[in-house]
């Protein structure tokens, strides 16, 4: 077993590894994120690399509120940093919104795990 932490998500997991390293602990990269990736470089749109971060970030977000228990004002205040963000970018979407519906799931998970943990 190996212990491994991925780069873009700060996920920490431990991973079988037998004779062969597996393509995404060899880049430092969880098995989540890498489906991400591959999933962003096979989209065709515009937002593709947009998506990608948003889904990283929900990602180490649930995971870092996973971690954090005790510490309710800092939580607090992340929290609202994270909305104000998610705020932001549905603006800036906009009508468009409709036009890409896997970034409109990626942000409404983000509304949902915000509702969670408020």
């Amino acid at each position: 077993m190996l212990n491994h932490t991925c780069k873009l998500c700060t996920f920490e997991s431990k991973v079988d590894v037998q004779e062969t390293v597996p393509f995404q602990i060899e880049h430092g990269v969880c098995e989540f994120c890498m489906d991400d990736i591959h999933h962003a470089l096979k989209s065709r749109h515009q937002f593709n690399m947009i998506e990608l971060h948003l889904r990283i970030n929900l990602r180490k977000l649930r995971y870092n509120l996973q971690r954090i228990t005790r510490y309710g004002r800092d939580v607090s205040s992340e929290l609202e940093f994270v909305e104000s963000e998610v705020s932001v970018i549905e603006r800036e979407l906009g009508e468009l919104m409709s036009d890409y519906p896997s970034i409109a799931e990626v942000l409404s998970e983000y509304r949902s795990l915000l509702c969670v943990y408020k």
